[in-house]
């Protein structure tokens, strides 16, 4: 392991460690996808909140329809062409959940989308394509620890429930693991500690992380692991992980295997430090496994890789509820890869894979929107309400961020093919964001990013990015 990865792996678990010295946690949406994931999630939370517990049986449903508008520029490498895309995306999704006895509780969530692309725009040549409608979620869950109690009469000193179908799966930050798969899920809960138990596995029509095997467009990967959480800790959660990831893709050719398994162990926390409103993060990832050579038939390497992630949020108790925040993020990279996703120009034979691939989410920025492989980056952002008290601004939030990017290999490439030359220094970016909750059920949302290519480009032109939605919740 080299000194930068020892000196990383001091950082994150400095941080971890420091959080312990007092102690609440809460993560602010800071990106598109982030804010949509927490979006679904509230709802869920409130629809949970709702359920009138004194009845025997409820059914409940409801929805949303989602508007947006996105616009992005494509700078050219090459013999691929420069181009601006813009298109609409229309989201519909209608749910129903019951509930018996609060015992017994059923969800499901249908989806039906819309992409209109300007004339031309499509990556696939077709400018308009209607998405479902789909099963978007569906699971069954089963209050163990209630039924035991009501049927049985044995009570039990931990909350036991099982949750099988197509539903959220997510491992500490989200960034090893973060999906809406098919599987099985056991949460155990006791007044000083959560383990959280999964079996999943790929829903066939996503596309692959990995571009180059015969038929990206069907993803087959099972997924296994475990999250432990202390909860004795005031104002502190500490934890630990681990996840198996196994590649079942068939499709091999003959001068060419697309095998990749993973195993990861992470360790991290979140929590209060010293003063009220300072809040930390942090986790620290170690990946292990054996993956396929690019260009070899047959034969596997050793994968060697490590991720970190940690930073501070302030908020400030004040009027307009200013918040300050700085993370700093690192994946490793592979020196001899051009890409940090895909077999075919991967890892070459005869050395070991230390790029980190990953199955979750991290914000990286609107514009590049990099994956974090062999790629790190420091944010600096914040936000506020200037409008607080106003009877129709209050909930307007303004905020930005601003990142630094580096390359941990200088010599391998990262997700944006562009990043051409052997340099470390990959740019910077500015993003900026509103939020507004107009009323109860109807919210609209703004970001804009632009992206400046560093010396890893040979091309310096800056991109931007923009997203508008409104989104009609009923």
């Amino acid at each position: 392991m080299g000194s930068r990865t020892r000196l990383v792996m001091l950082v994150v678990l400095v941080s971890v460690a420091l959080g312990f010295w007092r102690s609440g946690w809460a993560a602010e949406p800071t990106s598109f996808l982030e804010q949509m994931v927490a979006e679904e999630r509230d709802r869920e939370q409130a629809l949970e909140a709702e359920r009138l517990q004194l009845q025997p049986f409820t059914l409940e449903y409801g929805g949303w329809y989602r508007f947006s508008f996105f616009w992005f520029e494509e700078p050219g490498l090459g013999f691929i062409p420069s181009n601006d895309v813009s298109l609409r995306n229309q989201d519909f999704r209608l749910w129903l959940s019951a509930n018996l006895e609060d015992i017994h509780y059923v969800y499901a969530r249908f989806r039906l989308g819309l992409v209109d692309f300007s004339r031309g725009d499509s990556f696939d040549g077709n400018d308009e394509d209607t998405e479902g409608v789909n099963l978007d979620m569906g699971y069954y869950r089963l209050d163990v620890t209630r039924a035991l109690k009501r049927y049985c009469g044995v009570p039990s000193p931990v909350s036991l429930q099982v949750q099988v179908g197509r539903q959220y799966f997510n491992v500490g930050t989200g960034l090893v693991y973060s999906r809406i798969d098919d599987g099985a899920q056991m949460f155990l809960a006791a007044p000083l500690w959560n383990l959280n138990l999964f079996l999943s596995d790929s829903i066939r029509s996503e596309d692959d992380v990995d571009r180059s095997i015969p038929f990206p467009e069907r993803s087959r990967r099972f997924f296994s692991g475990a999250q432990f959480t202390w909860k004795g800790i005031d104002q502190h959660e500490p934890y630990v992980f681990w996840v198996l990831q196994n590649s079942h893709n068939r499709d091999n050719v003959f001068f060419q295997d697309f095998k990749y398994d993973s195993q990861y162990a992470g360790v991290g926390s979140h929590g209060q430090l010293v003063l009220p409103g300072l809040r930390y993060y942090g986790e620290a990832i170690w990946e292990w496994g054996r993956s396929s050579p690019t260009w070899v038939p047959s034969g596997l390497e050793e994968i060697e890789a490590f991720a970190a992630d940690a930073g501070l949020d302030y908020y400030f108790d004040c009027r307009t509820k200013p918040r300050v925040g700085v993370e700093y993020a690192f994946g490793s990279g592979d020196k001899d890869r051009m890409s940090p996703t895909n077999t075919v120009g991967g890892n070459l034979a005869g050395t070991d894979d230390t790029n980190f691939l990953y199955f979750g989410f991290i914000n990286t920025g609107y514009a590049i929107a990099a994956r974090l492989s062999n790629l790190q980056f420091v944010r600096l952002g914040g936000s506020f309400r200037p409008c607080e008290g106003n009877p129709v601004l209050d909930h307007l939030e303004l905020g930005a961020n601003l990142f630094w990017y580096w390359k941990d290999q200088r010599t391998g490439g990262i997700s944006d093919f562009r990043a051409n030359l052997a340099d470390e220094e990959v740019g910077k970016e500015l993003d900026i964001f509103l939020h507004w909750q107009v009323l109860s059920d109807l919210a609209f949302s703004v970001r804009f990013g632009t992206f400046y290519p560093g010396d890893a480009y040979s091309q310096d032109t800056d991109r931007s990015f923009l997203a508008t939605s409104v989104t009609y919740s009923f």
